[in-house]
């Protein structure tokens, strides 16, 4: 039986990196939400981006990593069926208020919350997003043990 190889770069396609770019134009408050998509050898591409759920806006006491548990059966459900269950919840995104990409500090901050409340591991990774110089950037973590492991992050493809 041959080893399956270790995912350590997260890569986005045009759609999925559309998407994301769409909810960073959305400034103002912190904000996060679910990466669908599949893994391609070493890689785990993603597909689609979305929210948290369909007016996590509305609710200031609700945070960048607090899902809606009905959206993300739906959104979920909805992609199996249009996918043929080739594409999967993954990973979990989140921004800052500004859009801008956060510092180290930060993003430790959130990679161990969602890593204490489950949302990551060592499969499905935190991506946080945000505009560097204009341009969008992402640092992709997994949780491993309690610690943080970088992955590579692409846009490009």
């Amino acid at each position: 039986m041959e080893d399956t190889p270790e995912v350590r770069t997260v890569t986005f396609t045009p759609m999925a990196r559309r998407l994301l770019q769409r909810q960073l134009f959305i400034s103002g408050r912190l904000r996060g939400g679910l990466l669908y998509g599949c893994r391609i050898g070493a890689e785990l591409e993603i597909r689609l981006v979305s929210s948290l759920g369909p007016y996590w806006w509305l609710n200031p006491l609700r945070g960048p990593l607090e899902l809606d548990p009905g959206y993300v059966l739906g959104c979920t459900d909805v992609l199996e069926a249009m996918e043929g269950g080739r594409v999967d919840w993954v990973g979990q995104w989140i921004a800052q208020a500004d859009s801008q990409l956060p510092g180290l500090p930060d993003t430790l901050k959130w990679l161990n919350q969602a890593g204490r409340s489950g949302l990551v591991d060592s499969l499905q990774p935190l991506v946080v997003a945000g505009w560097d110089n204009g341009l969008l950037t992402g640092r992709a973590y997994a949780y491993e043990e309690g610690e943080a492991v970088e992955w590579a992050c692409r846009f490009d493809v």
